[in-house]
């Protein structure tokens, strides 16, 4: 099969069926990354996985959306072209202020970058230009309070990874034993394939590991077993495993977990499954604060009084709530939230999700006591 091409002389490539991957074995590897989706050509036609070679990726940038060929044809600029730029768009210069002037935001694009602080200044934006009196200032406001934002959020999710990997090893070995996890039918909604491939990488991880406690089981243990305890594989693992493991083990090792933390078990499955989008967010430093997230939470309906966007922010918030409140109950985390809040009251929280009422609905009004009660503490102190 000769290959397809764009009409412009450059080679689509191959469809990846079975037919044409035998016929071609070498492009397996060096296109099975890039060939994953489908891409409308020629009208109604779709070509499964339509794929460059890595060549041609790097001597052509343009891309195939619906038939046409687009060229992508910005310049490359300067720290210093860029400010000229936001300033050309309208933004506020203000030379006798030290938050808004041209040194002074050439400063934050060099420390943060012009691309990922666009997430923060396009709300300001209608049309194209910046609303009037908009300043630099405002847009960093929004980025610090997202940066603090994450280390809240990626503090609470710390907690229930934890409370997972201890957890699962608990259950798991009084359900099974130390090392019954190897064997399928002590995970039995995890198919062969996906055991398998769970098993391999536990071994990858375990051989790959120096930390003290596997560094000492592989000297002492080495000679008499491939795997370690579960209490040592969970140490190890990625959240997304973590997720995949309570996933595929039984039902009633998901119920006990889910038992503890007062939520039916296919309620935390989601909950976990959309924490771990969360946590990967977090750890890459992206914009969370007016993101809308691709993998919903599943929420109780009599949870809330008024509806709201669990899309947002401010669901993933209220299953963090709910989850360190039974987790740590004596934990401040959600005292600094409410904190951090207060430092910003400029920020509108209705990107986040916030219905009006928030603060009164059931699993916010005690947070909200709380941190009432620690400010008149702290005012009396003083």
């Amino acid at each position: 099969m000769a290959p397809l091409s764009r009409g412009d002389g450059i080679s689509v490539g191959y469809p990846l069926t079975p037919n044409t991957l035998a016929a071609h074995p070498d492009e397996r590897d060096t296109r099975r990354h890039i060939a994953t989706r489908q891409y409308p050509v020629y009208g109604k036609e779709l070509l499964q996985s339509a794929c460059f070679p890595p060549e041609q990726l790097l001597a052509d940038s343009s891309f195939i959306r619906r038939g046409c060929p687009i060229k992508f044809t910005k310049p490359a600029t300067t720290y210093e072209d860029q400010a000229d730029i936001l300033f050309e768009r309208g933004l506020a210069l203000r030379e006798n202020s030290a938050d808004n002037s041209r040194e002074e935001i050439i400063l934050r694009l060099r420390d943060v970058g012009y691309y990922r602080l666009s997430g923060y200044w396009y709300p300001f934006m209608r049309d194209g230009k910046f609303t009037e009196g908009v300043t630099f200032a405002m847009i960093w406001r929004r980025y610090t309070f997202d940066r603090q934002l994450r280390f809240h959020v990626l503090d609470a999710i710390e907690r229930v990874e934890i409370f997972l990997r201890d957890s699962l090893a608990m259950e798991l070995a009084q359900q099974s034993g130390p090392f019954g996890y190897q064997y399928p039918q002590n995970v039995p909604d995890m198919n062969d394939n996906e055991h398998a491939q769970f098993l391999g990488k536990c071994l990858k991880d375990f051989h790959r590991s120096k930390e003290l406690f596997a560094t000492h089981f592989k000297n002492a243990y080495g000679d008499s077993h491939v795997f370690p305890p579960i209490w040592v594989i969970v140490e190890m693992l990625e959240f997304g495993s973590l997720v995949s493991l309570y996933q595929g083990s039984s039902r009633v090792v998901r119920d006990n977990i889910a038992s503890n933390l007062e939520i039916p078990s296919s309620i935390l499955l989601s909950w976990l499954r959309t924490l771990n989008d969360v946590r990967n967010i977090c750890a890459h430093h992206s914009r969370l604060w007016n993101k809308e997230f691709g993998r919903v939470p599943r929420i109780p309906r009599d949870w809330h009084s008024a509806a709201f966007d669990n899309r947002r922010l401010f669901g993933i918030l209220t299953i963090l709530a709910h989850l360190v409140t039974r987790i740590a109950p004596t934990s401040h985390l959600f005292t600094r939230f409410m904190a951090l809040l207060h430092e910003y009251p400029d920020l509108p929280l209705c990107p986040m999700g916030f219905p009006p009422s928030w603060k009164s609905e059931s699993c916010w009004k005690h947070l909200c006591d709380r941190y009432e009660q620690s400010t008149d503490t702290v005012i009396r102190s003083e």
